[in-house]
């Protein structure tokens, strides 16, 4: 009777041994889903704070998107005005070109009424050398276009376009030929050339500096300043400007 008592407790303690071992392996399962379970919560933890975050910037965005509207309205706007603007732009330099073409019409047309052909005097101041000579001026101007000869042979007098006297400055040749390089950016041929015997004052005249003006470089430049644009553009076909002496 003994024996078969404590067999019969040595199987119900197998038993109990191997209910404990799948106890033990449940148990672990158990742990580690417990583990995955785990990480996917934390995954999911980290998820929905950036969501939190997301959704939190959605008012920054909504206002962005406010602002965005604003602007685009705004371009609108200013794309109307530019399209004006460039309307009247065109018109202006229509109305512009017109002028120009009457402009430079009318201004010819003058500039032919005084002659194709002008001849302008100009005489030079006795030199320092003349003066220690003892040498005169035999030289008078009755007037803008006349000069006096007192010569060997008796008084001659001419006349011409203009005259410009010993005390005649390079401002005032300037101002008096200045029209015929605003003929040549106009597409005119114009020839400007300076004759006399040696000594006379040609390259003085034509491209010696005398202060404040020199006349060739003050008429190219002043002209070219006022024209430089229109000629880039090709508004107008290229002159041809002569000087010599």
């Amino acid at each position: 009777m003994r024996r078969c008592a404590l067999r019969v407790d040595w199987h119900t303690l197998q038993d109990f041994a191997r209910e404990l071992d799948a106890l033990t392996r449940k148990l672990t399962k158990a742990i580690n889903d417990f583990t995955d379970a785990q990480t996917v919560m934390n995954t999911l933890t980290q998820e929905r704070d950036a969501l939190k975050k997301r959704v939190g910037g959605m008012g920054d965005m909504e206002k962005e998107l406010q602002d965005l509207r604003v602007i685009a309205e705004e371009s609108k706007q200013t794309q109307k005005a530019l399209v004006t603007a460039n309307a009247r732009v065109e018109e202006l330099d229509k109305l512009y070109r017109d002028e120009m073409i009457l402009r430079k019409r009318y201004y010819n047309i003058i500039e032919d009424m005084k002659g194709k052909i002008r001849v302008y005097c100009r005489a030079r101041p006795m030199s320092t050398s003349e003066l220690e000579r003892g040498n005169h001026s035999v030289v008078t101007f009755p007037d803008e276009v006349t000069i006096d000869l007192d010569t060997g042979k008796g008084h001659k007098q001419f006349v011409y376009d203009q005259c410009f006297g010993a005390n005649s400055t390079q401002e005032q040749v300037f101002e008096d030929t200045e029209m015929l390089i605003q003929s040549a950016f106009d597409g005119y041929n114009v020839a400007i050339f300076a004759y006399g015997q040696t000594g006379s004052g040609k390259t003085w005249t034509m491209v010696r500096a005398c202060a404040p003006c020199n006349w060739m470089s003050t008429c190219l430049c002043v002209r070219t300043q006022r024209h430089c644009s229109l000629l880039n553009a090709r508004m107008f076909p290229p002159p041809r400007v002569c000087a010599g002496g």
